[in-house]
């Protein structure tokens, strides 16, 4: 192919199913575009545990039914921080977070640990790893604007 040439793709072939409806677009946008317009204020959300799986390669995953877990999570997206609380206190870590379709993907690096909020910050996922085990958390959200 020389420098000149360039291939061109049919209409026939782009693929239009992956647009969404303009109120579909500002609708899941407007967490972010909120967090944006006002940056002065904290932008915290807390996201409490309702289920937790323990996993291990011996047993597979169990339900977690003990009250001895009692952990939340700490989100500060102004901060790009991300805490897991408990009784004792908080451990609050630097984090990434990338919008990713329609959920904020957290990583934690170095921890072991990754969480993905959805875009109206109301439910959360966490997974975080202790050794070869892993926790996986589902919950819901408060806070943010």
């Amino acid at each position: 192919m020389t420098p000149r040439e360039r291939t061109v793709v049919p209409r026939s072939r782009i693929c239009l199913n992956r647009l969404m409806a303009p109120t579909t677009v500002i609708r899941s946008l407007l967490p972010i575009l909120l967090l944006l317009s006002n940056p002065a204020s904290a932008q915290i959300v807390t996201c409490q545990i309702s289920v937790r799986f323990g996993c291990a390669v011996e047993t597979g995953c169990a339900e977690a039914h003990s009250r001895a877990w009692k952990v939340w999570n700490v989100i500060n997206l102004s901060d790009e921080t991300y805490s897991r609380c408990d009784i004792g206190g908080c451990d609050k870590y630097a984090a990434n977070l990338t919008r990713g379709g329609e959920f904020i993907v957290i990583d934690v690096p170095g921890r072991g640990i990754m969480a993905k909020l959805d875009v109206n910050l109301a439910t959360f996922l966490e997974i975080a790893t202790v050794g070869t085990q892993a926790q996986v958390s589902f919950g819901t959200c408060q806070g943010g604007f």
